[in-house]
């Protein structure tokens, strides 16, 4: 091949990335909401999967979590069932911190302990 095939390769690869790169760009700018999960100005979606698990080949369990309610459903099969809906949302807290000694400082701490010849430490 010649060096002018090479060239109109190259130059037909930039063009159809770029092509695909702008569409993306224009898409992202004008229709935001098809490119991503986010809702507008960038609030957080107010439904989500939090989980799925499959049953067998044709039946699986959703979690679904809309604002603070989680939904149960059952899909497949001969009809979808909604085992449970409406449950709130566990929220997890951390243990309040115990009373605790300050941190030692390395100026502060003892001098580490050396082996002495017969293997007791001094």
């Amino acid at each position: 091949m010649e060096v002018d095939t090479y060239l109109r390769l190259f130059l037909s690869l930039a063009l159809v990335l770029g092509l695909i790169f702008g569409t993306a760009a224009l898409l992202r700018k004008v229709g935001g909401r098809l490119m991503t999960a986010r809702g507008p100005r960038g609030v957080a979606p107010r439904l989500s999967v939090q989980e799925v698990m499959q049953i067998d080949p044709r039946r699986k369990l959703l979690l679904i979590r809309q604002d603070d309610q989680e939904h149960l459903l059952l899909l497949g099969g001969t009809q979808d069932l909604v085992i449970s809906s409406g449950r709130p949302v566990a929220r997890f807290t951390l243990p309040p911190e115990e009373d605790s000694p300050p941190p030692v400082r390395m100026a502060d701490a003892p001098p580490p302990s050396t082996p002495s010849a017969t293997g007791a430490t001094v």
